[in-house]
């Protein structure tokens, strides 16, 4: 089996940065994303840091799969794909979201960060809990 090159991102960058908080029973989980695009839109990399009150050892795996996640795309694995396996994961911390626009509930990290990128990249909008909002003329 062989892989295809890497398509590296170039040194200037656009992306996103969505903020959402997620409590579990009495912890109160913020999670911070950030994306990085080539420039035709397609992403290419997230970065994930999680609020202090977690585990360090949990903010360190979220990193290193970050990292995972953003090598598989770099070398061609299809952002459907990613998503088809982590939506749905069930692992704490999981439950209400806050501050997020189209999010009110997940089952783990990993599902509320590819929902928000399926919805945003895939319009995958089926994976959203509130619609979206229709712009006025």
């Amino acid at each position: 089996m062989t892989f295809g090159e890497r398509r590296k991102l170039p040194a200037r960058r656009k992306g996103y940065n969505q903020r959402f908080v997620i409590l579990d029973g009495k912890r109160r989980v913020v999670v911070y994303l950030r994306t990085g695009e080539y420039p035709d839109g397609t992403l290419g990399e997230i970065f994930c840091d999680v609020s202090q009150n977690v585990d360090s050892s949990l903010g360190a795996l979220v990193n290193m799969w970050c990292i995972a996640i953003s090598l598989a795309l770099q070398y061609g694995c299809p952002l459907d794909t990613l998503t088809d396996q982590y939506t749905f994961t069930k692992f704490a911390p999981s439950g209400v979201v806050q501050s997020h626009d189209r999010l009110k509930m997940c089952t783990s990290i990993a599902d509320a960060i590819f929902r928000d990128l399926a919805i945003h990249y895939l319009q995958r909008d089926d994976l959203a809990h509130v619609p979206a909002e229709e712009p006025t003329p």
